[in-house]
């Protein structure tokens, strides 16, 4: 996975993904990317391996692809087209019809909204905003996928208290929250939610 995004959203870094495509290409190994989590436009681009110093062999996309109707997909590069031919593998629910059209409808949404963008400025707002918020130790992450180090271990608390203010987020461990807002969230949301965690953090904070 790009991001590592149930471990507190760190980021790999451009030196170890240097090194795992020099090793892959030394000992002829495949690379996977992960992408069920960072896809379809969450870090404010299509794909998060976008940049990347080299170019995944296979790539698995899920979630956000079909909005959350139950469908997945697998991208493979030339190299490991080669190594599948008709009939060699399949899957129960493999070609549904209904998770087809959600998933084109999804993407047909993305594009014209420009939702990737919007993720892209958003997510650099939100961002910018939750690192002036006291207690806010460090924020990482790209787009709306976003991972906040509090000073303080009171992340699991302060999770319930926005809650009861009406903002999800999630607390990873008991220093970090992680937020990933939809791709379609507008600046006035984004500012409300920071409003909410600054007045939650500063209550408990206390």
């Amino acid at each position: 996975m790009p991001i590592q995004v149930e471990s507190g959203v760190p980021p790999l870094t451009e030196k170890f993904l240097a090194a795992v495509f020099d090793l892959a290409q030394k000992h002829d190994a495949l690379v996977v990317a992960d992408e069920v989590q960072t896809g379809v436009g969450r870090t404010g681009k299509f794909l998060a391996q976008e940049g990347w110093p080299g170019k995944p062999d296979i790539t698995c996309l899920a979630k956000g692809i079909a909005s959350g109707f139950p469908w997945g997909t697998t991208l493979l590069n030339e190299r490991t087209t080669k190594l599948l031919s008709p009939g060699d593998h399949g899957s129960t629910f493999g070609g549904n019809p209904l998770a087809f059209a959600a998933a084109l409808a999804t993407l047909d949404v993305i594009e014209k909204e420009h939702l990737v963008a919007n993720a892209q400025k958003q997510g650099a707002h939100l961002s910018a905003a939750l690192a002036k918020v006291p207690g806010v130790k460090e924020v990482r992450g790209f787009g709306l996928l976003i991972g906040v180090e509090l000073a303080t271990p009171i992340a699991k608390l302060v999770k319930v208290d926005a809650e009861q203010d009406g903002l999800l987020v999630n607390a990873i461990g008991e220093s970090v929250l992680r937020l990933a807002p939809p791709l379609l969230v507008t600046q006035t949301q984004v500012d409300d939610a920071v409003a909410i965690l600054e007045k939650v953090i500063s209550r408990r904070l206390a």
